[in-house]
């Protein structure tokens, strides 16, 4: 035969039958892994989205949680101008400032909808420190007169706060982070 003359061609190297079945289990294994990663690529946006939207529940039962203690804080604040009580007062204008920094990330996570809160919570931080600063500065002063403007203005925050704090409770179709996603 013509085929055994030549020395680069090994007739036993054809592939047989099983050679044959082995290429084609092979190319069924490289689908089935293709699709196997499409799966679980769909699988890992599925999974990525869930997070987002438990991120932003975690969100908004936080500010649900945080903004109503605001008026409770405020309400210390003034009966503490109403008796006098200095120490009282400063601890109290302590505790808001500390809330109003817990609460700033919480709504700058959530919603671009909030900024104009955002900024009047961050002067007022300095206002109430600024009050609680005051108190010591003058012991003769009565305290209503050393911290009235600063108290005054922290009330129109408070109310600021109970209108957001009611639009973030009765949105049931957005919650603040799917907002800022679709501003």
């Amino acid at each position: 035969m013509i085929f055994n003359s030549w020395k680069w061609i090994d007739l036993s190297a054809i592939p047989g039958p099983l050679d044959w079945a082995g290429f084609v289990l092979g190319g069924l294994g490289i689908g089935f892994t293709i699709y196997q990663l499409m799966k679980s690529k769909g699988a890992l946006n599925a999974a990525r989205e869930e997070l987002e939207r438990t991120r932003a529940t975690l969100i908004k039962n936080q500010l649900l949680s945080v903004l109503p203690g605001f008026e409770e804080l405020m309400d210390r604040i003034d009966d503490a101008v109403r008796t006098g009580n200095r120490e009282e007062l400063s601890t109290q204008f302590q505790k808001f400032a500390y809330r109003l920094a817990e609460a700033i990330p919480l709504l700058e996570s959530g919603s671009t909808s909030f900024s104009s809160l955002i900024e009047s919570m961050k002067s007022e931080i300095t206002k109430a420190l600024e009050a609680r600063s005051s108190l010591y500065g003058s012991p003769d002063t009565p305290v209503d007169e050393l911290v009235r403007v600063n108290v005054d203005s922290l009330q129109i925050l408070v109310t600021q706060i109970k209108t957001t704090t009611v639009s973030v409770r009765n949105d049931p179709g957005k919650i603040p982070a799917e907002e800022a996603k679709n501003a």
